[in-house]
């Protein structure tokens, strides 16, 4: 329950009625047409390899020029198009804010028409568009917690003002065809403080938008790296102009999700000794399944004793979730009913829920995930959890270089779409 309202949701639900009416007489001021609608965005893939990890330094201390030079930034047409014939209708693209940030002049400028040239491209195919900010740590300047800071010398009102930018940019765009995500997954709101501080931070990136377009689609996300929590803690009052949705990522239970996950920087990580899971998962699997876990400890030679002894707790808390009912369609439902709850409360539209991301680890060449089976059947219960309660939703991701096989084409041949991964999310070849 959203810690923000009262034990039955009543002050909510009497500032819902009010914002209501509110938002007709603002809409009508605006003169907001009722019939300008956004693109449905019912269901679509993330592509993060375009306009994502562009050119640095072998510092990571600054950008080189042109960023995005290389094959391996290139629109993937085919793929796209592939994308289209399974029935999608949209790309949700992955941009990352860092370079529209640092850079000025004709070379920004420059940055601006990439983006509506890839935005071109991919409509060309037949897909709609969301333009989705999504921060990452590449480099220390513009990595989320730099962004999300509101100290002197934060970055974030910079951030606004290029959400500001990009807005105008795509509102001379057909808006019918595409949409805005001012920020992917951010970092603020595990405490009330923090919470507050993002509520007042996504408002302004919301008004930014809007005072360059009354119509543009928004996606707007909770805190605490845009999972279930952020949404429900979310005051969706402010958002009442315009076609806006509310998104969520969903990857849990996390060690499932992220089997196999190896980061470098720390040894203290439960993800490499953790793979093969099975899903859905009983009580009695436990005890099965332990004691692999305890010999990949074992026969780990770079572990110190207080290592191995912090991943042997951590990793047994993870299981004895997992196995206790955790990994159940049951146990995903609960947790899909409280996203219907909070919408139901503030007078939000299932169709405005956009479950923005979601996906687990496989097995393939190059890293050691999750069976193949499992998987699919937990991309089908997430899938099914989303459709029967009328959400849309937008899978992660087409394809990557990664070691996590988060990938809707094959992990064998990159080129295809892996018509398994497909099946599980409801979508075969569409033949007109």
């Amino acid at each position: 329950m959203c810690i923000l309202c009262g034990a039955q949701g009543w002050p909510w639900r009497f500032a819902a009625v009010a914002a209501m009416i509110s938002v007709l007489v603002m809409q009508a001021d605006l003169g907001v047409a009722a019939s300008v609608a956004g693109p449905p965005m019912k269901t679509g893939v993330s592509v993060g390899n375009i306009l994502t990890w562009g050119r640095t330094n072998p510092e990571r201390t600054e950008y080189l020029w042109p960023i995005y030079e290389g094959r391996e930034f290139s629109l993937p047409i085919e793929l796209l198009r592939k994308v289209k014939a399974y029935d999608f209708d949209f790309v949700r693209l992955t941009v990352d804010p860092g370079p529209f940030l640092s850079f000025t002049g004709s070379r920004r400028e420059a940055l601006d028409a990439k983006l509506v040239e890839t935005i071109k491209g991919i409509q060309g195919t037949g897909l709609d568009v969301l333009v989705d900010f999504h921060p990452i740590r590449m480099m220390k300047n513009y990595a989320p917690d730099q962004l999300e800071s509101e100290s002197q010398d934060g970055v974030f009102t910079a951030y606004v003002d290029m959400v500001r930018r990009t807005a105008h940019l795509l509102s001379g765009l057909d808006l019918k065809h595409v949409a805005i995500e001012p920020m992917n997954e951010p970092q603020l709101g595990y405490d009330l403080v923090s919470q507050l501080h993002w509520q007042s931070m996504v408002e302004r990136l919301y008004d930014a938008v809007r005072e360059e377009s009354a119509d543009l689609t928004i996606v707007v996300t909770g805190g605490r790296g845009g999972n279930i929590d952020g949404l429900v803690n979310l005051n969706p009052q402010h958002f009442r102009v315009g076609d806006v949705r509310y998104s969520f990522h969903y990857y849990v239970p996390y060690v499932f999700t992220m089997q196999g996950a190896n980061d470098k920087s720390t040894k203290k990580q439960i993800g490499p000794y953790v793979t093969n899971l099975p899903y859905p998962a009983k009580s009695s699997d436990l005890d099965v399944f332990w004691p692999t876990v305890q010999m990949r400890l074992q026969n780990a030679q770079d572990l110190t004793a207080e290592d191995r002894e912090w991943i042997l707790k951590e990793a047994h808390k993870e299981l004895a979730a997992y196995f206790g009912g955790y990994a159940t369609r049951g146990g995903m439902s609960s947790q899909f009913d409280r996203v219907s709850e909070w919408a139901r409360i503030n007078g939000i539209r299932s169709d405005q829920i956009f479950l923005g991301e979601f996906d687990a680890s496989q097995q393939g060449p190059s890293n050691a995930g999750g069976l193949q089976s499992s998987r699919l059947r937990w991309l089908a219960d997430v899938r099914g959890e989303a459709e029967r309660r009328g959400f849309h939703w937008c899978f992660w991701g087409l394809s990557g270089e990664g070691g996590d096989g988060m990938v809707l084409v094959s992990v064998a041949d990159q080129t295809r779409i892996d018509v398994r991964t497909a099946a599980a999310l409801g979508k075969s070849l569409y033949i007109k």
